[in-house]
């Protein structure tokens, strides 16, 4: 029903606080908080923007789940194939399967308009709020799901990725990044990227081998080859915190329980001839296999 012209078309009414047949809106409406999901189109609008916002959105794998709380089953194969006689048995399988628990984690943000904005109809008011919310959400995201503490909200990759220790107090040198690299298994390797700020970016720049060749590739901007993320949410490089992740994020599982849901708030902010909607989502994320991510903490 989401993706009907009929639901679309009169989430928009709704949006306008023009609604013709709120009955159409049944299909998405949470009625906890009389809240409607977006039409199916304005989700994929929403979830393409908040890629450009969020790395977990770019390199984690998304799942969308019907239920607020409960156990996703993960499998982790690790079944090979191999040459075997006409009349051999097939190579057993070590597929192996684990019960993983996830919560629904509410994400908010409330966005004001001016009303003559909203009676418009040329302005595009789809668009804004898809990319203003992409905006606030993206960023909200990548902030939780690396520093989570698990109270109220989900267990970042920095809490549970596990890590190995730079020679030094208070830096990172060249061979640090090479036992980083080589601290993750090669079927991990193939698929990894670091994740680092940008203050340790600029470190990582400066760092050259014996022969004068600097790790970094500028024209690619990797590093050793592999992708680099840049996140703000990172810690520094300061004693005792994990400065750099590198991980194959296809293990991470981005966990959406309840996609963009939106609320008009139509007279709330009357008097400021201004209109706001209510905007939120639920989600959590996993890390299914934390051998397939590794940090490095600064001694």
């Amino acid at each position: 029903m989401l993706n009907t012209s009929a639901y679309k078309k009169e989430f928009i009414n709704m949006l306008r606080n023009k609604s013709e047949d709120k009955n159409l809106l049944k299909a998405g409406l949470d009625s906890l908080l009389d809240a409607y999901l977006a039409p199916a189109d304005m989700t994929e609008k929403f979830r393409t923007a908040l890629k450009k916002e969020c790395l977990f959105r770019r390199y984690a794998s998304e799942q969308q789940l019907d239920q607020a709380d409960g156990n996703i089953i993960a499998m982790a194969s690790t079944g090979t194939a191999a040459i075997t006689a006409d009349s051999g048995l097939f190579p057993e399988e070590s597929d192996r399967f684990q019960r993983i628990s996830y919560g629904s984690y509410k994400i908010a943000s409330l966005c004001k308009l001016n009303h003559k904005f909203i009676t418009d109809t040329k302005f595009d008011i789809e668009g804004y709020l898809v990319n203003e919310f992409a905006r606030r959400f993206g960023r909200a995201e990548e902030k939780v799901l690396l520093t989570g503490r698990g109270n109220n909200e989900p267990h970042g990759l920095l809490l549970v990725t596990e890590s190995i220790s730079t020679a030094e107090s208070s830096r990172i040198s060249f061979d640090d990044v090479i036992n980083l690299y080589f601290s993750l298994g090669s079927e991990y390797r193939a698929g990894a990227i670091w994740i680092m700020n940008d203050e340790t970016a600029l470190h990582l720049r400066t760092l050259k081998d014996q022969n004068g060749n600097y790790l970094w590739h500028p024209l690619s901007d990797s590093l050793l080859g592999k992708p680099v993320a840049i996140s703000p949410y990172m810690p520094s490089i300061n004693s005792g915190k994990k400065a750099i992740l590198f991980c194959d994020l296809s293990y991470f599982w981005l966990l959406e329980r309840q996609a963009l849901t939106i609320k008009g708030l139509f007279e709330l902010f009357a008097a400021e001839d201004q209109i706001g909607y209510a905007a939120y989502e639920r989600l959590d994320g996993k890390l299914i296999r934390p051998e397939a991510c590794r940090a490095l903490t600064v001694a």
